[in-house]
C-alpha cells in the first residue's frame, strides 16, 4: 500500500550562518548540510541556553539583536513541507564561547574520571565489557566496565575517531580488539567500573618510531613498537589532528616505555586513547 512520506521536522537545529536584521531572518546551516530560512515573529520568544541545561524556563531571555553568525540554535515553528523556511515562535541560542567552555568541561571530567583501553572480553548479556588497563605499577590489568540502562553508549564512525562524529551505540556492536572510554566510577576494590557514559570504535593506538616520511603522499612508514616492530604505513588526512611533543614529555615517555617493555620481556603497550 502507498505509504505517507514521513512530516518535514518542525524546525531547525545548526549554526547560524547569515543574518538580515532589517527583515529579522537568519540562514542555519542544519546538521544534515541543509540551509534554512528561518523567519522571526513580533512574538518570537529567544533565550540563550548554555549546553547542559536542564530547565529552559531559567535560562535568560535575549533579543534578536544578540544573534550572531556562528551560534548554534534550535529554532521551532511553523515549517515549510521541504523544511527550507521556519517561521519560529522560539529559537535557543547556544554561543561558540559557551559550547567552547562546555567541551572544556566535558574534556577535564572525562580526565579525571574516565578509564580507555582495548576491548579483551564482552559479556553483552550481562551488560560488560572488559578492558585492559594500565595501573599505577606500569602493568596491565583487566577492569570490567558494567553498563546499566542509564549509560549513554556511543560509537565512532567507521571512518572518524572524531568525538563529535559518534553516533548512538550498542554493546552489541562492540568487538574484542575495539577501543573503548567510559565514564562513571570504580568501585572499591577497583576491579569493576560503572559506566555513565561509553564510546567504542574499531580503531588502533599504536606506540611507533618513525622509520620513513613521504610528504608527497601526506604518508609515514613507521615501527609499530607493540608488535615486534612491525611496520606500519600511517597516512594522515586532510583533516588529521598533528601535534608536536616538547623534546623533555618525548624523552620521560619514552623511557617510561622503555623500562614497562623491559618489565614485561619486551611487551609493551600503546598508551590510552585521549580524552574526547
Amino acid at each position: 500500500a502507498p505509504q505517507t512520506p514521513p512530516a518535514p521536522p518542525r524546525g531547525a537545529i545548526g549554526v547560524v550562518t547569515e543574518i538580515d536584521a532589517p527583515h529579522k531572518i537568519i540562514k542555519v546551516k542544519t546538521d544534515a548540510g541543509l540551509i534554512v530560512s528561518v523567519t522571526m515573529r513580533d512574538t518570537t520568544n529567544y533565550r540563550r541556553v548554555p549546553p547542559g541545561t536542564k530547565d529552559i524556563s531559567t535560562a535568560p531571555e535575549i533579543t534578536f539583536a544578540d544573534l550572531a553568525a556562528g551560534d548554534r540554535v534550535v529554532a521551532t515553528g511553523r515549517t515549510s513541507d521541504d523544511g527550507k523556511e521556519v517561521s519560529a515562535s522560539r529559537v535557543l541560542v547556544m554561543t561558540p564561547d559557551d559550547i567552547a567552555k562546555k567541551q572544556q568541561a566535558d574534556q577535564a571530567e572525562w580526565q579525571r574520571r574516565g578509564v580507555s583501553g582495548p576491548v579483551t572480553a564482552l559479556d553483552a548479556a550481562g551488560n560488560k565489557v572488559t578492558i585492559s588497563v594500565r595501573g599505577a605499577d606500569g602493568v596491565n590489568k583487566p577492569l570490567i566496565i558494567e553498563l546499566s540502562p542509564k549509560t549513554v553508549q556511543r560509537r565512532y564512525a567507521p571512518d572518524s575517531i572524531k568525538f563529535a562524529d559518534a553516533k548512538p551505540g550498542k554493546i552489541s556492536e562492540i568487538e574484542v580488539g575495539d577501543q573503548v572510554r567510559a565514564l562513571g566510577s570504580r568501585s572499591a576494590d577497583g576491579n569493576t567500573y560503572a559506566a555513565e557514559e561509553i564510546i567504542s570504535g574499531a580503531f588502533r593506538n599504536l606506540a611507533v618510531t618513525v622509520v620513513s616520511v613521504n610528504a608527497a603522499e601526506n604518508t609515514m612508514m613507521v615501527a609499530d613498537l607493540d608488535n615486534r616492530k612491525q611496520p606500519v604505513v600511517v597516512r594522515v588526512k586532510a583533516d588529521s589532528d598533528l601535534k608536536k611533543m616538547p623534546a623533555q614529555m618525548a624523552t620521560m615517555m619514552a623511557a617510561r616505555y622503555t623500562a614497562q617493555t623491559d618489565a614485561r620481556g619486551g611487551a609493551g603497550t600503546a598508551p590510552p586513547p585521549a580524552p574526547p
